[in-house]
């Protein structure tokens, strides 16, 4: 059984963390409505200017295209 684990908040930190992880093989769900901000560029490398004003999830892609496993991260969005 594959381990599957959701995370909810997206900051520099838990971008680092999200990306060790899914190169280990696990798969996520990424959460965090949130608007990307310009301030946000600076701590989290997953992003880019591209994504300010996006959900701060769309991140995912990045993430993906980032790892070496074939994982896909989902992100989970309430609207």
């Amino acid at each position: 059984m594959a381990a599957k684990l959701l995370v909810v908040g997206l900051s520099g930190l838990t971008a680092e963390l999200c990306k060790n992880l899914v190169l280990s093989g696990l798969s996520l769900t990424l959460h965090d409505d949130a608007a990307a901000t310009a301030e946000d560029l600076s701590a989290n490398f997953f992003l880019s200017e591209d994504d300010i004003g996006k959900p701060v999830s769309s991140m995912r892609r990045s993430l993906a295209s980032a790892r070496a496993v074939d994982r896909t991260p989902t992100a989970a969005t309430a609207r």
